[in-house]
């Protein structure tokens, strides 16, 4: 059975986030909080995690991961492509949200990207997050922590119950109070292009872009 530690979400000890960051330099799987749902989190660049993520929910390659980033400027080692509109809506909405898709550098490892050769990144906004990420200088992985095509679990309860003996270690920050996920652009093209309207309403995007979606 994996670890549990309870935090203050607004305030996650540092020692809680030594922890977790040991927990993925060693290939481990944590589930943790953001801003939005709970996640499972890897390393992006620990095969080991990924899979076994993969494995956890049952869900196949084809679909890649979502990554969060220690600071907007990781993004440029994540893709080849950076459109203006991308930096404007980094700019406005970050940390936050907001994930972004762009094309993917060739360097990501093909677990996380997914047939699409995209990937899909966002700047958290909660603070372990946030503490974890610049511990652990690394992107990691942040997918809903469910079985694949079933809702995404709220409730902490619930998530101790189906996966305490799947992962090393979760932290838990209470239940989810707005399940909401984050709204997704995509930044692939010259124009953007609204994959999901969640927390941050499709009206926002187009009053900081000037533009209709």
């Amino acid at each position: 059975m994996g670890r549990l530690i309870t935090i203050e979400r607004s305030s996650p000890a540092d020692e809680v986030v030594r922890s977790a960051a040991e927990v993925l330099r060693k290939d481990g799987v944590i589930i943790y909080p953001t801003e939005t749902l709970y996640g499972f989190g890897a390393r992006a660049d620990s095969s080991k995690g990924v899979q076994r993520i993969l494995d956890i929910k049952g869900r196949g390659k084809e679909k890649g991961m979502l990554l969060l980033v220690p600071s907007a400027h990781f993004v440029q080692k994540l893709t080849t492509f950076i459109p203006q509109f991308a930096r404007t809506l980094m700019e406005a909405f970050w940390p936050g949200p907001l994930t972004l898709i762009f094309r993917a550098d060739p360097s990501i490892a093909k677990d996380v990207v997914g047939e699409s050769g995209t990937v899909g990144v966002r700047l958290s906004s909660e603070p372990f997050c946030r503490m974890l990420l610049n511990e652990v200088h690394s992107p990691i992985t942040s997918t809903s922590v469910n079985h694949s095509g079933q809702p995404p679990l709220c409730r902490s309860a619930e998530i101790r119950e189906k996966f305490a003996d799947a992962v090393d270690l979760i932290v838990d920050a209470g239940d989810v109070i707005d399940a909401r996920p984050s709204t997704v652009v995509s930044c692939t093209e010259e124009r953007p292009k609204l994959i999901r309207e969640g927390r941050i309403p499709k009206s926002q995007i187009e009053s900081v872009l000037r533009t209709s979606l």
